[in-house]
């Protein structure tokens, strides 16, 4: 496990996109987690992003069984990154703009 210091967005995903597993408290990273499809760690006792928790999220306050958590996820191998990557983000399609777009224009997409 790597602890790092804050980086840049870019540096953040390229890091992430590769990583057996994230551990973190950041809010938004439980929503980043389900697009690049990696699992998450979260070191706190509650979240307001329940969504995240069904597939791609884990809470685990801080001190109370940290390393089992993740040796947990690790435990599942490739096979929950698969899972992980097939499944679409609860948070949205990546295509907000162009539904803003065409509600705009009167349209609906598909």
């Amino acid at each position: 496990m790597r602890v790092l210091p804050p980086v840049d967005p870019r540096t953040f995903l390229s890091l992430a996109a590769h990583a057996a597993v994230l551990v973190s408290d950041s809010g938004g990273i439980q929503e980043e987690c389900t697009v690049i499809g990696r699992p998450l760690i979260v070191v706190r006792g509650s979240t307001e992003r329940p969504e995240a928790l069904r597939d791609f999220a884990r809470l685990t306050p801080a001190g109370h069984g940290l390393a089992a958590a993740v040796s947990d996820v690790l435990l599942q191998g490739p096979g929950l990154l698969k899972h992980l990557a097939a499944l679409p983000s609860p948070f949205g399609d990546e295509f907000a703009a162009d539904h803003i777009l065409h509600a705009m224009a009167g349209k609906t997409l598909l």
